[in-house]
């Protein structure tokens, strides 16, 4: 610790480029370091959610579950593995040791379920546990028109989440509520019947007619232009007229009764038809049959078999705000995004976009992840602010010294930049954690300041000259001041 006051004292020029230099550092780590709710920590648990629609549970648990335990049976560093198997899903969660790279571990999981056999329909979502993965903003959009809900929806889906999409470190918007409009097909068992038609045919006729698939390209002197056929049904006529079948009628033969083969009934050669009849002739029955006219197959329609309408139809959730009907916007960052630039830039958008339509919609942010950051922010640069004002103020009430005071006010401002420099340099975020961190800080930097000047006045006061007493009176003292501030960090260490 002598040393370095040695080294400050004769190298005074230097001590002072060097305090500027960490100051305008420390003001500019203060405006770019990331601001979060809390530290960003990897949980080691992963989670594995495999939808299998339309299974039982038994056979959810069979052929999903217990593969998906298989692959997750054989990554390093497990502790605990549970999993629930239910209708249509399967989900498992996995524990791993403290000190596990989660990212490392996610990998290879997700490699070992691409092997594990899963059925073809199932494709397992693997997530982590992270705390910094809440919604940043969640919003509730209701409608202030006559159509109510379904204007607000409509702009919503084309307007609202479009434009939120767009902002850099958004990662997912989720819109909940409202009526997602759908069509209905609601088949007629006795038609299906009469028909011949089955539900597994007209699904397909479904699939078939909904589709966009490569049909070559177009050859020319430059270049080759890929083609392809665009299949999608538009409206609901569309799926009404297409034909999902046929119908033949049945083929049956008519026999005309007392007619012979090559005569006409009734009448002899030379004679005028219709006199002159044999008695008994045209009695005896016929046997020649006369074929009837083949008839061509007829096709059978959606609409001949089914109803086709379209309606409205309830999504996941429903919310009211104020009494009234509403949409749930729901806005996530990503992982590398700073949580209060995310959060202003998306107030922001929607303040725009809700003014744009005031006559349509009415926006209303629910929760604000960074309003708590920023309280803690304010309240750390008021609260050490005001400490650091009265450490100042006392140390000129005792010392009676502009030239020690001054000192104070600087030395507790550098301390607290020199650390901002230093988280940005290692990643560390504002947190709660560090906010707390850095008034503990100032209060440990107030106390130190205070003892080291008062020691330097006293021996100015049995008096020494000025560099004796710089010199000497942190020197007695170092080791007082090393002890208390080495306890507090002892005090907080298990905490970090």
């Amino acid at each position: 610790m002598s040393r370095l006051t040695e080294l400050s004292v004769a190298k005074r020029s230097v001590t002072l480029l060097l305090a500027f230099g960490l100051f305008i550092a420390g003001i500019s780590a203060w405006g770019s370091l990331k601001q979060e709710l809390l530290p960003d920590i990897d949980f080691p648990v992963i989670t594995v959610i495999a939808p299998y629609p339309g299974v039982g549970a038994a056979d959810v648990a069979n052929q999903v579950t217990k593969p998906i335990e298989r692959s997750i049976a054989s990554v390093p560093r497990l502790s605990a593995l549970s999993s629930s198997s239910a209708n249509s899903i399967a989900i498992v969660v996995a524990q791993f040791e403290f000190g596990t790279d989660v990212k490392e571990a996610r990998s290879t999981i997700e490699q070992n379920l691409q092997l594990a056999g899963l059925p073809s329909s199932v494709s397992p979502q693997v997530s982590a546990l992270n705390i910094n993965s809440s919604p940043v903003i969640i919003a509730s959009v209701a409608g202030t028109s006559q159509d109510g809900l379904d204007a607000a929806t409509e702009v919503a889906r084309t307007q609202v989440v479009p434009a939120l999409q767009g902002i850099e470190g958004v990662a997912t918007v989720d819109l909940t509520g409202g009526l997602q409009p759908e069509v209905v097909i609601t088949l007629d068992p006795a038609k299906l019947a009469a028909t011949g038609i089955s539900v597994a045919q007209v699904n397909g006729i479904l699939t078939a007619n909904n589709l966009t698939l490569p049909s070559g390209q177009i050859t020319s002197p430059t270049q080759n232009v890929p083609v392809s056929t665009i299949g999608s049904l538009t409206s609901v006529a569309q799926i009404e007229n297409l034909v999902v079948g046929v119908k033949t009628a049945g083929s049956g033969t008519g026999a005309v009764p007392g007619a012979q083969p090559g005569t006409t009934p009734g009448a002899q050669p030379g004679t005028t038809p219709g006199t002159g009849a044999t008695p008994g002739a045209g009695t005896t029955p016929g046997t020649g049959a006369v074929p009837t006219t083949p008839v061509a197959p007829t096709p059978v329609f959606l609409k001949d078999i089914a109803s086709v309408v379209q309606a409205g139809v309830p999504t996941t959730g429903f919310a009211r705000t104020d009494g009234v009907p509403s949409l749930t916007l729901t806005v996530t960052k990503t992982s590398g995004a700073n949580t209060v630039e995310v959060a202003d830039a998306v107030t922001q958008k929607l303040d725009e976009i809700g003014t744009a339509n005031a006559d349509v919609v009415s926006v209303t942010v629910i929760s604000d992840l960074s309003t708590f950051i920023k309280e803690s922010r304010d309240g750390l640069l008021r609260e050490g602010g005001l400490g650091a004002l009265f450490a100042i103020l006392t140390i000129f009430l005792f010392l009676f010294s502009i030239r020690s005071t001054l000192v104070a006010a600087v030395s507790i401002p550098l301390s607290v930049l020199t650390a901002l420099v230093i988280m940005q340099i290692t990643g560390v975020t504002i947190n709660v954690m560090t906010l707390g961190g850095l008034a503990v800080a100032v209060g440990r930097v107030v106390d130190d300041a205070i003892v080291v000047l008062e020691n330097i006045y006293r021996h100015r006061a049995l008096g020494e000259d000025r560099l004796t007493a710089v010199l000497r009176g942190p020197r007695e003292v170092a080791s007082a001041i090393t002890s208390a501030t080495l306890t507090t960090v002892a005090v907080f260490l298990p905490l970090g």
